[in-house]
């Protein structure tokens, strides 16, 4: 049973909010904090989103007033120095704020953690961390909706059914529980459009997202037996197709497909010795923990980590660790 207690009364003392997720937001990250923005301004708080980049424009749907905003290098704490609390939300690592924590260091708030990854973190003054929810803005929609009773409205229930199509794959992962389609089921009856959701996050790639799949998959290598698979994508990759970080979002999808493969992982350098990879599971692997190894975090089934080498050392060191994990495999 989650307390959202200590949470709900830190809303109840403060009036100005300041809400943020992880770098690279995704449709977790961005629609935890439109819901929760949603339902702090019923209370009549006064809530400001800003995120540590800019958000991938296929969720620009979720946000029609565009009052998300992003870090930028060079800017300064003091336009954000009247906030009182800063909610960080699917994200429980301070680093994963990169230069927008760094500014948000000297101000004086209360700092709000709620996730559900794994994570020994422990800047927030109050947190709740659940590894078991499908979805941070499952757990932000329990709180501020099914326990502090405010009234649920089209752009928060939009923001949770894609923040769980996005945790659960398209309602295709092992997280997708009986109470992940309950509710899925509950924001549909709430006016939200599951084909035009759909839509907006698979099909509106545009042409050079296509060519960069192309390229990216043409990279494909197995090992450990065949049961791992992964991707390297350098920077020439996205400079000849005019890709960028986005499109790499479901590119971690298609090792992972290969038949008897257990570990997929994805690398991308797109700036020089700065290599980005996604881990990912099929069935029993705990990769948040292989992800921890360089770093990283996450889910059991899905983690990312980010390492300062070239590319060619990051694939070694990890496709080394990843092997190592799946011979360890514990007897049935």
């Amino acid at each position: 049973m989650r307390d959202y207690g200590p949470i709900l009364d830190v809303i109840r003392r403060h009036d100005r909010f300041l809400l943020t997720s992880h770098l690279f937001p995704d449709g977790d990250g961005i629609g935890s904090a439109l819901v929760l923005a949603g339902a702090l301004r019923r209370l009549g708080k006064d809530v400001r989103i800003w995120m540590p980049s800019p958000s991938p424009a296929r969720y620009a749907f979720l946000d029609p007033a565009a009052e998300i905003r992003h870090w930028q290098s060079g800017m300064r704490g003091s336009e954000l120095a009247d906030r009182q609390v800063l909610f960080v939300l699917d994200c429980s690592a301070w680093d994963r704020l990169d230069g927008f924590g760094k500014m948000l260091e000297p101000l004086s708030l209360v700092r709000v953690c709620i996730d559900h990854h794994k994570s020994a973190s422990s800047f927030a003054d109050v947190a709740l961390l659940d590894v078991t929810a499908p979805a941070t803005a499952e757990m932000v929609y329990e709180m501020m909706i099914e326990t502090a009773g405010v009234e649920l409205d089209f752009t928060m229930a939009q923001a949770v059914y894609a923040a769980l199509v996005t945790e659960t794959g398209g309602f295709q992962y092992s997280n997708t529980s009986a109470r992940v389609l309950h509710l899925a089921a509950r924001m549909l009856e709430h006016g939200v459009s599951a084909d035009r959701v759909n839509i907006e996050l698979n099909q509106r790639n545009p042409a050079h997202h296509i060519r960069f799949l192309a390229r990216a998959l043409q990279t494909l290598e197995l090992g450990a037996a065949g049961k791992m698979a992964w991707v390297a994508v350098g920077p020439d990759v996205f400079r000849e197709t005019g890709a960028s970080a986005e499109d790499t979002v479901t590119l971690a999808g298609y090792p992972r497909s290969v038949d008897g493969v257990e570990l997929a992982l994805m690398f991308f350098e797109d700036f020089p010795n700065s290599v980005k990879i996604s881990f990912r599971s099929k069935s029993w692997l705990d990769v948040s923990e292989l992800a921890r190894q360089f770093g990283g975090g996450g889910h059991e089934r899905a983690a990312g980590a980010l390492l300062r080498m070239p590319l060619a050392e990051a694939v070694q060191r990890v496709t080394t660790a990843g092997a190592a994990a799946l011979a360890a495999k514990p007897e049935a």
